[in-house]
């Protein structure tokens, strides 16, 4: 006999709970890697969570974040090996990350700028097509 409404409920909750803690776990991971200043790259963040590489390259918001956070630690200790004392290099670093942040906020600006714009437009869409 072939069941022609199998009872899936529990194995998709059981997918959903299995990704969620996934998630939370590389999350978590991030974190701590950053509090800790350890070096971020994919295959510690995948080793400290236990998610796999893949899993990280396949979520677009966790290659970003590590593609971005791999930047600075690995200049900061470039910079740190060339004079450790050296207060003018750590103020270059900074500065330079400095610009990178203010060209990411303009970028932020300029979106939500465009998207008040948009939404302008539909509201006065939606208001006339009353």
């Amino acid at each position: 006999m072939v069941n022609n409404q199998p009872n899936t409920e529990g194995l998709v909750k059981h997918i959903k709970n299995k990704s969620e803690k996934s998630n939370w776990n590389v999350e978590q991971a991030i974190k701590e890697m950053k509090s800790l200043s350890i070096p971020i790259n994919f295959s510690s963040v995948a080793k400290r969570a236990q998610v796999s590489k893949t899993y990280l390259y396949k979520h677009v918001s966790f290659r970003k974040e590590i593609l971005t956070l791999r930047l600075f630690p690995s200049v900061i200790k470039k910079e740190e090996k060339k004079s450790i004392n050296s207060k003018d290099v750590l103020i270059d670093v900074l500065r330079s990350r400095i610009q990178v942040l203010e060209k990411e906020k303009a970028l932020l600006k300029m979106e939500v700028k465009q998207l008040k714009l948009d939404n302008k437009e539909q509201l006065g869409e939606l208001y006339d097509s009353i």
